[in-house]
């Protein structure tokens, strides 16, 4: 099931949240013979609504390009899509992954794990970064791809590996891992 397929066949934008909730009702008829302990959701570049996320209430798990646990004020600083672009534009030493629980609120739910660090060195300026449409988007490509290899691909099955078996836990001071407080998740250096 594809939603750009969904999205195509009734002439509408991708953007237009209004039918959402349809799509996720034909995702829960698709799933509805499976006895689901997690849903892991890789490459779903979509906004899930609370017709699913009521459903597999605290067993969705996303892995997001940024460093969730990184504030600007009382906000989570690289939340939703060009997080890899914004953090490298904003100076940012190093970029970092996060596994998290998907909530209602995009990109906000508790963390599991952050990668491990890839470090920004460029060899250009922000500023000329800033202004050259071209070599910005070469830059952040490679970082990005970086990011993937080096943090998604390694913390998202560890992730998973950890949930299956039982290590993570949610409590109302948060996320548990080992029986341990962990409140910004398990960080790897």
């Amino acid at each position: 099931m594809d939603i750009r397929d969904f999205y195509s066949d009734r002439g509408l934008k991708r953007t237009d949240l209004s039918i959402r909730p349809d799509f996720d009702r034909l995702i829960l008829e698709k799933l509805a013979g499976y006895d689901l302990d997690l849903v892991a959701n890789a490459g779903y570049m979509s906004i899930m609504t609370p017709v699913l996320l009521e459903r597999y209430a605290g067993k969705v798990v996303n892995v997001h390009p940024a460093d969730l646990s990184i504030m600007d004020g009382d906000k989570r600083k690289y939340v939703d899509i060009h997080v890899v672009e914004e953090a490298i534009l904003a100076g940012e030493p190093e970029i970092r992954s996060t596994t998290h629980i998907v909530r209602e609120e995009v990109d906000h739910g508790e963390i599991l794990v952050i990668s491990s660090p890839v470090k920004i060195r460029l060899d250009v300026s922000i500023e000329e970064l800033d202004s050259d449409k071209v070599i910005r988007e070469k830059v952040v490509s490679s970082y990005q791809d970086q990011l993937k290899k080096k943090g998604d691909w390694v913390i998202y099955p560890m992730t998973i590996q950890m949930i299956s078996e039982g290590r993570f836990g949610i409590g109302p001071a948060g996320v548990y891992l080992d029986g341990e407080n962990v409140p910004e998740g398990y960080k790897l250096e």
